[in-house]
């Protein structure tokens, strides 16, 4: 016998078979039981006890480990196994927060203006198994959607095998290392018609046609502070950072160092880049490569 009132339980089950019977409970909700039992035809009474169910999981903030499982709630003690997980069942303004591991996947922050924060940027690694891009912002994300606290690696597309931002997207890349990844244009970050801001990051060992570093196309003019970029290479243009398009980025104490082109190991524009504290050293195919009325504004920058 079962129910929320004490003085008026239902019969739930009268199955003398079963020992094990499951049902539909309201969440965050007092309940009330008892047990009666017949043996030789007499009738047993247990005492009355109640539980309280628990309240669903809400957030905002969503926890991943490499222990979690996807049919977890996401709290911190029941947590999920996938970042994506995470990112879907999330909303605008909620942070989805990943203890260190390696997770094997590849993420779209899917529109959402949220926090994805890796527990610290040298053990938490997403890896894209060299089956596209491992981070993607193509839905008009903003500013407040950030990416913190990870390395991304192992991704293979044609554009942006790290991250890839398209469509406006603006999100914000802080204190990440994008290593070892392969674009055809934009081996480590490729980003197109959209401003985002990128600080605190380290781009290294990454590899393309074009842009082997980062790769700047079509109207799109990220922010880049305290960036290093360097041993990223590309068989064509810009082996550190290439920027064609009307792509006008704005750097500021970056460091482009021991990148490889065909022309302009380390940036290659025909647009108009600003280089604010900028030290471009050590590149193959020369520090920088200017085409089709260029004209970067270059200010305490060492070449």
């Amino acid at each position: 016998y079962l129910g929320t009132d004490s003085d008026s339980l239902q019969l739930v089950s009268d199955d003398q078979s079963d020992s094990t019977f499951f049902l539909s409970l309201d969440n965050n909700t007092e309940y009330f039981w008892r047990i009666e039992a017949e043996e030789s035809g007499n009738l047993y009474y247990g005492g009355l006890w109640d539980f309280t169910t628990g309240a669903v999981y809400s957030g905002p903030t969503w926890h991943v480990s490499t222990t979690g499982l996807d049919s977890n709630d996401g709290s911190e003690g029941y947590p999920f196994a996938t970042i994506q997980h995470g990112i879907d069942v999330s909303s605008d303004g909620d942070t989805v927060s990943v203890v260190a591991g390696t997770y094997v996947e590849n993420i779209n922050f899917s529109g959402k203006n949220i926090v994805v924060q890796g527990e610290d940027k040298e053990t938490t690694i997403i890896d894209g198994d060299s089956s596209g891009t491992v981070v993607t912002f193509e839905n008009g994300e903003d500013a407040t959607a950030l990416l913190t606290g990870f390395t991304i690696q192992n991704g293979n597309a044609e554009y942006g095998g790290g991250i890839y931002c398209a469509n406006y997207s603006d999100p914000t890349i802080r204190n990440v290392i994008v290593r070892d990844n392969i674009g055809t244009a934009g081996g480590g970050i490729y980003t197109t018609y959209s401003d985002p801001v990128i600080e605190d990051v380290i781009i290294n060992g990454n590899s393309g046609g074009n842009g082997g570093g980062i790769a700047c196309v079509y109207s799109s003019s990220p922010t880049l502070n305290n960036v290093t970029i360097l041993n990223n290479s590309a068989s064509n243009y810009g082996g550190g950072l290439m920027t064609t398009f009307n792509s006008n980025p704005i750097l500021n104490n970056v460091t482009i160092k021991g990148n490889s082109a065909g022309d302009g190991g380390g940036l290659s524009t025909s647009d108009f880049p600003v280089l604010n504290n900028v030290t471009i050293s050590g590149n193959i195919g020369g520090g920088v490569f200017c085409e089709g009325g260029a004209n970067p504004n270059i200010i305490n920058t060492i070449l």
